[in-house]
């Protein structure tokens, strides 16, 4: 009933629960029962990044169709999937660059660049 309250962890030993606003970055501890509301936008935003197939220290070979300024991978993430024509994002971090392709080229590796294909 609290709409602040994103997840929570439920310690059955302790009897302790622990809400959340913003889910935890870091995964379940595996000694807690867990729940997250499936209609907050923390939720929509983890579900959609899931559709995406991530890889570090690689790039895309050539140039793609949009290229803007984005702080992070995850907001080039973003850019992309609310773009209908985007398959695949590169984020440049040298010039912080989010780079969107409308078909998936060649990749190779880069230490300075991450990459995003959508399933």
């Amino acid at each position: 009933q609290d709409r602040q309250c994103q997840g929570f962890e439920f310690y059955r030993p302790e009897q302790a629960c622990i809400l959340y606003a913003r889910l935890p970055e870091d995964g379940p501890s595996g000694v807690a029962e867990i729940g997250v509301r499936m209609d907050g936008p923390q939720f929509a935003r983890r579900l959609e990044a899931a559709r995406f197939q991530r890889a570090q220290n690689t790039y895309f070979v050539g140039g793609g169709y949009a290229k803007a300024v984005a702080p992070g991978p995850d907001q080039c993430l973003a850019r992309c999937s609310q773009d209908r024509q985007c398959r695949a994002f590169e984020f440049f971090r040298p010039e912080s660059a989010c780079i969107l392709y409308a078909r998936i080229p060649q990749a190779g590796p880069s230490r300075a660049a991450e990459i995003g294909i959508r399933q």
